[in-house]
């Protein structure tokens, strides 16, 4: 019997990775003409199919879903093995999601974390290489959402007007954080890399509050691992 669940668990992995791997390559396909009617009706029926099918916790991860779906159409567009790497890297956050989404991948709470921060330092990327307002706004919707989804899919609590909240508060504080940091001259690159470790940092602080486990040591912890961090960033040659 161990033998055919590992067995089982095998061919659902490989059935992940294949699936990852098709929708890759129309990825590719589509980003390497204009992103034609034909190829981007393709590339949302694939990928509505293989979010939905099984339907399981479809709801839990729509958000990261969404942004996901919409990557292709906004990294600007390269050639020759760079563009293979983006589809690749693409296809590889695909296959996560799927992974977490379906209950095929092991730890897969640390897995989505992962996710959920590379979804949220891409977003940070946008927002810092073209600010304006109405990028701001996009920026806070698309954030709202994230945080609102890490928070339930972590069970940090069950009250949806908690979830709405701290979702709200920190989308806010993240957003007025990058328009302060507009005004200096901080690389676009390092800039989002500080706006990502502080939202670590308020995930991490947020998450031991809504539990009702945060204490003055988790607070000193994270205060001394964001300075630190801060400073290696700020010295990085970015």
């Amino acid at each position: 019997m161990a033998a055919g669940l590992k067995l089982a668990s095998k061919n659902q992995t490989l059935r992940l990775i294949l699936r990852a791997l098709i929708a890759g390559l129309v990825v590719l396909w589509m980003r390497s003409g204009s992103f034609g009617v034909v190829s981007t009706f393709l590339f949302f029926a694939i990928l509505i199919f293989l979010y939905t099918k099984p339907p399981l916790h479809s709801g839990r991860f729509l958000s990261s879903m969404l942004v996901l779906a919409l990557l292709p159409f906004l990294v600007p567009k390269t050639a020759g093995v760079e563009e293979v790497f983006v589809a690749a890297a693409w296809g590889v956050l695909l296959m996560i999601l799927l992974g977490v989404k379906n209950v095929i991948l092991l730890k897969r709470k640390e897995i989505y974390y992962v996710l959920h921060l590379v979804l949220v330092a891409v977003s940070t990327a946008f927002l810092f290489s073209s600010f304006n307002f109405i990028l701001e706004i996009v920026i806070f919707i698309v954030f709202l959402f994230l945080f609102r989804e890490f928070y339930a899919a972590n069970k940090s609590t069950e009250n949806s007007h908690q979830l709405n909240l701290i979702s709200s508060v920190e989308a806010l504080i993240a957003v007025e954080i990058a328009w302060a940091m507009s005004f200096l001259s901080v690389n676009f690159l390092a800039g989002a890399a500080l706006l990502t470790l502080f939202i670590f940092i308020f995930h991490d602080t947020a998450t031991h509050y809504l539990k009702g486990t945060l204490s003055k040591e988790i607070i000193v912890r994270n205060a001394i691992l964001f300075t630190i961090l801060s400073v290696i960033i700020f010295f990085l040659p970015v």
